[in-house]
């Protein structure tokens, strides 16, 4: 994770981060059923991210305003396949 947390007036604050999620451990040392092939490719990046936080301070305490997802990708490996993922899309559009 690389952190940068600007102010942004006395109260409020910004904080860009960018985070990286690393697979370290084989699928079977968590009784996951993922392929040996999978496992031969460790250490591996499973995904990434950018978030930017707002935060706001109130009675000298920093609470979490909101949280924006500016970016973030999955190796495909972890998301359902295309077919899937285009029956799962035509869904979320017939409910728009």
């Amino acid at each position: 994770m690389n952190s940068i947390t600007r102010g942004v007036g006395s109260d409020a604050a910004e904080s860009v981060s960018y985070l990286l999620f690393i697979q370290l451990f084989s699928a079977a040392s968590r009784n996951e059923s993922l392929t040996e092939e999978m496992d031969a490719a460790l250490p591996r990046v499973i995904g990434h991210s950018v978030v930017v936080d707002r935060w706001i301070r109130q009675n000298g305490k920093w609470y979490l305003r909101q949280r924006i997802y500016q970016q973030m990708s999955i190796n495909s490996t972890f998301l359902p396949d295309s077919r899937q993922r285009e029956e799962i899309a035509q869904t979320h559009t017939k409910l728009e």
